[in-house]
């Protein structure tokens, strides 16, 4: 009926009740070999049809079907090679289409069928059906039947096989190679997949072809490979590691850890080895193409994975083309540092930086300097972890670049390593270890620097940002023993300015810092009078840190203070003195409202007593 002689039927099912004989095997084979030899010339024209089907059956999975066939296939045809041959394209073109049928016996026979036609041919022969074979192979690889899947895998493999094979062979010069063909099908629709079987078998293949493909043919699909590779690198990544992601915190695991060693498994897998090689072939035809999807990616990539690899591949390039990408350059760094306001993910933002540098070091020094000021800019204002990696790597991988800005980075360095939160000064006291010159040499060279960031920071609202600032004035002032500074004065107005007003947390720190600035810096009249006066009136605080603090400061500065013209110094010092041993000095604390025993809020006035009148003693002696 399928080849349009339904009279054939009747004639071949008569041949086969005729005799008894015919109920054997050898009967078999002779009766159809006399039908065969009788109605040659009337089957000759209906091969065409006649053979694809008979070749499929030949596979069928019904035992019985497929010796019934084989019989009627050795008698029908004298060379069964040939005669495949000779009627190729319909064979083909019948088993593709089987491989939709909704008959499964249909399906797997076909894969079957297939699997065996295409071993050995050429790409000439194969070219018109190479790329439904691999679309319908993707298919049936996810077939409800298992015994379907089972041989479809088995034509995936003869597929694949073939696909090398062919490739090697040289067909990778012709534009419409195997390799040509191929590709878009194993981006767009085999590595995409949600089927692992297909995107297991796509990525053994795209490997294959990358690296037996020739240059030329990988630099015009390059945007197009390079681009679905770095998408997979979050794709194919196992569902489990996102869920140990977010539960990383419960069960102790540190998160920017996890987010490296990802990172890390990503670009030592098959995909990052495919990167590897697909970047030796970008070239300036395609490099605008290329440079464009990057930083697609690096924007708005999807995934820890692809916006690192994105990055890694990048360096890539860079390390290689040098001078050659500074037409792109300043898109892409821009790319570089357009998102992070908004990225948390360390191990990304490590990526982009380490880019950044390389890639700084090939571009325009003007846009160079205008990405690195806006950092800066950001860092100042904020102190963002993220921003400061940037100048981290400049001092680690771009050292010309990062001493064209060493005058403003230096002095912030010396600023932020005081910054409250660990991370941020981890990274400032690497750069400073990284380009910082010795301590007495950053005083001498940028103490007024660091000393207007230190005050900027003491008139912020944040709490964190002023003990940052006080912390930053007490070290400049205890690296400058022999070096007089310069605005020696204004840090300590500016330091009994922050004094008044409420506690806030760290306030203490402004004693310390100007108790190093009597030390140090032997500040003279005025100065060193409100400096004590400022330390006296702490110690009438209820705060406990502000008294410890101010008890400190006064028994390290005395030593240093001088007399004034009229006397001043020792009446304060009597004065405290006379504090100390009253009794407001030994109050009750108001919380409890119980005595302390000599000590108001923790503050141990029998101790300090003593060593207030020997360090008094020691003084009145000196400047008697």
């Amino acid at each position: 009926t399928d080849i349009g002689q339904p009279d054939m039927l009747s004639s071949m099912i008569n041949l086969y009740n005729h005799n008894s004989v015919l109920n054997s095997s050898k009967g078999a084979a002779m009766g159809l070999a006399s039908l065969s030899a009788i109605a040659e010339e009337e089957l000759k024209p209906l091969l065409p049809k006649l053979v694809p089907k008979l070749y499929r059956l030949l596979h069928d999975p019904d035992p019985g079907v497929q010796e019934s066939m084989n019989m009627f296939w050795c008698s029908l045809t004298r060379n069964p090679t040939e005669t495949v041959n000779t009627h190729l394209a319909s064979v083909i073109e019948e088993l593709i289409s089987n491989l939709g049928s909704n008959l499964w016996r249909n399906r797997q026979s076909a894969s079957s069928a297939l699997a065996e036609v295409i071993m050995g041919r050429t790409w000439d022969s194969l070219r018109p059906f190479f790329e439904r074979m691999w679309e319908m192979c993707f298919r049936v690889l996810d077939d409800i039947k298992e015994t379907v899947r089972i041989s479809a895998m088995t034509f995936a493999s003869s597929l694949q096989r073939t696909t090398a094979r062919l490739c090697e062979e040289g067909g990778a010069q012709d534009e419409n190679s195997p390799a040509s063909v191929v590709f878009p099908i194993l981006l767009t629709k085999g590595i995409t997949s949600p089927v692992e079987d297909v995107k297991s078998l796509s990525l053994q293949v795209l490997y294959r072809l990358v690296k037996f493909s020739d240059k030329r043919l990988l630099s015009e699909n390059l945007p197009q490979i390079a681009g679905c590779l770095l998408e997979s690198l979050s794709s194919l990544e196992s569902g489990a590691m996102n869920y140990i992601e977010q539960h990383a915190d419960r069960v102790g695991i540190d998160k920017e850890s996890l987010d490296s060693l990802r990172v890390r498994a990503a670009n030592a897998s098959i995909v990052g080895d495919m990167l590897d090689r697909v970047a030796h072939s970008v070239n300036e035809e395609n490099l605008a193409d290329v440079s464009g999807k990057l930083a697609g990616l690096i924007k708005g990539g999807f995934g820890t994975n692809t916006r690192a690899g994105a990055a890694r591949f990048l360096s890539s390039i860079v390390l290689r083309m040098r001078y050659d990408i500074k037409p792109v350059c300043s898109k892409l760094l821009k790319a570089l540092t357009y998102s992070l306001g908004d990225e948390s993910n360390r191990a990304v933002c490590k990526a982009y930086a380490s880019t950044f540098a390389q890639l700084s070091k090939f571009s325009d020094e003007r846009k160079v300097d205008s990405r690195v000021e806006k950092l800066l800019e950001v860092i100042h204002g904020e102190g963002s972890t993220m921003h400061s990696i940037f100048i981290l790597e400049l001092a680690r991988q771009a050292p010309d670049v990062f001493a064209r800005h060493k005058p403003r980075i230096l002095p912030l360095a010396f600023y932020m390593k005081h910054n409250s939160s660990k991370k941020v000064k981890a990274v400032w006291e690497a750069v400073w270890d990284e380009e910082g010159p010795a301590a007495s040499t950053a005083v001498r060279i940028f103490h007024e620097e660091i000393g207007t960031l230190c005050l900027e920071a003491l008139q912020s609202d944040k709490w964190d940002t002023r003990r940052a600032g006080a912390l930053g004035i007490k070290e400049l002032v205890e690296k400058s023993d022999g070096i007089v500074l310069n605005n020696r004065e204004l840090l300590c107005n500016n330091l009994l300015d922050a004094l008044k007003g409420r506690y806030w947390d760290g306030k203490e720190v402004i004693l310390e810092a100007l108790g190093k600035l009597l030390i140090f810096q032997q500040l003279e009249g005025d100065l060193q009078l409100k400096a004590l006066r400022a330390f006296f009136e702490c110690l009438k605080k209820k705060k406990t840190v502000l008294v410890k603090a101010a008890d400190k400061a006064i028994l390290e500065a005395v030593p240093f203070v001088k007399e004034g013209p009229e006397g001043e110094v020792g009446k304060l010092l009597d004065e405290i003195t006379s504090f100390a041993g009253s009794d407001r000095g030994k109050e009750e604390d108001e919380s409890s409202g119980e005595e302390t025993n000599g000590k108001k809020d923790g503050w141990d006035v029998e101790k300090f007593l003593p060593a207030l009148s020997k360090v008094t003693k020691e003084w009145r002696a000196k400047h008697s």
